[in-house]
């Protein structure tokens, strides 16, 4: 990827859209050892391998976190049981992940 600026990745944006992402940028620069690395289409954040990034995709602003262990509990938005299965001892469906977005308006699409 190409190195770029924040004022640059940025550039496209309406102040409502850069206010969510410079508080992901706050948080994660908030973090101690943290260095930033900012291209033309993405934010990434590293100690010595990236842990956090954040881009714009069509009209959504993607964000990830690894993660530094494996989620042993059920993900987020996985179907609780329903009292009549935890009765009946049966379980629901696992595996099932909801993946939040935020809608950035006046991001580039290309």
């Amino acid at each position: 990827m190409a190195t770029s600026s924040w004022s640059q990745l940025t550039a496209d944006l309406d102040q409502e859209d850069l206010a969510k992402l410079t508080a992901f940028r706050d948080y994660c620069r908030s973090l101690p050892d943290v260095e930033e690395r900012v291209h033309s289409a993405e934010i990434a954040y590293a100690r010595k391998r990236t842990f956090a990034s954040a881009y714009i995709k069509s009209h959504y602003l993607e964000v990830g976190i690894e993660l530094l262990r494996a989620v042993a509990d059920p993900p987020p938005g996985a179907p609780h049981p329903s009292p009549q299965a935890m009765a009946e001892g049966t379980q629901p469906a696992s595996g099932l992940l909801l993946q939040g977005t935020a809608e950035v308006r006046g991001a580039r699409t290309g």
